[in-house]
């Protein structure tokens, strides 16, 4: 792996100041600098896999989070961007933070894609064109490392490139510079990963309980809502947010014939605290603009 151009003490004290002060443009301040260094640094220290006060990620305190599901975006549900700006009128989020699966990336997908479907540049390019909306909203977001935002590493693994040839998640996905990425992150005591290990029914629930901390996780788009679990001591939950996706396009055929279907909102989790907002659909699938 190439060397760091800076000492590993000023990555690492650049990822510390993040996990401090909670957004980008906080713990530039408090290192008296421009977001743009600050922001190259959080960038390198990703890349050479350091991480902000634990192996955990980066911990946050006295916030309240905006959890946004899956949108597996061209695939995006066409009122998604319009209700998370709803609610984020309504809330007033501190932070904001996406679950993972922010690009669906079917055509690249090791499963069966659909030959009638977008060619893997199509669909890349409509999908930076659907998530600028949600760039729009957000200069700053903490992001999950996910199944379907892994492809094109696991692509390039599979073919035997080295890391040194691809580029990061912020480059590919052109995101804006406050927008960070990393495999979770810890707010208020709650753990925000992808969810991939909250298998089962109340797999985020089991989830928080062997690990000790209350989870909020994304990629099951048919769970919704928290549930708690308390042993006499400690009190955890573990919290599904949905998804925002349009599940009557092609990338979603295949849950065709399931009878868990998405449920389409997103969370609020203020001072530790969850509650899901569902994104009501109209018969048309529209969303109804209440919340």
């Amino acid at each position: 792996m190439a060397q760091p151009s800076l000492p590993t003490e000023t990555l690492q004290a650049a990822l510390d100041a993040l996990a401090k002060y909670g957004t980008v443009t906080e713990a530039a301040n408090s290192l008296a600098m421009p977001r743009a260094t600050l922001d190259s640094r959080l960038r390198m220290a990703r890349l050479l896999g350091l991480s902000g006060k634990s192996d955990m990620g980066i911990h946050i305190s006295g916030q309240r989070v905006m959890h946004i599901p899956d949108l597996h975006c061209p695939f995006m549900h066409q009122d998604a961007a319009a209700f998370i700006k709803a609610c984020q009128d309504k809330y007033k989020p501190t932070v904001i933070v996406l679950a993972g699966d922010e690009l669906d990336q079917h055509a690249i997908s090791a499963h069966d894609t659909d030959p009638n479907g977008f060619s893997p540049g199509h669909e890349l390019t409509a999908g930076l064109k659907q998530l600028e909306q949600i760039y729009a909203l957000f200069k700053e977001a903490l992001v999950c490392e996910s199944n379907h935002g892994q492809r094109p590493f696991k692509r390039a693994y599979k073919a035997g490139l080295p890391s040194q040839y691809l580029k990061t998640y912020a480059e590919f996905m052109d995101a804006p510079q406050g927008w960070v990425w990393a495999p979770e992150f810890e707010i208020d005591g709650v753990v925000y990963s992808h969810g991939e290990a909250a298998t089962g029914a109340n797999g985020a629930l089991q989830l928080a309980i062997r690990m000790g901390k209350s989870q909020a996780v994304g990629h099951w788009h048919g769970n919704a809502g928290a549930s708690y679990f308390h042993n006499g001591s400690n009190t955890v939950f573990g919290l599904y947010s949905g998804c925002l996706v349009d599940s009557d396009t092609y990338a979603f055929r295949y849950g065709k014939n399931f009878k868990l279907k998405p449920i389409l909102g997103l969370s609020i989790i203020d001072g530790g605290v969850p509650i899901f907002v569902p994104m009501k659909l109209d018969a048309q699938k529209r969303w109804t603009g209440n919340i």
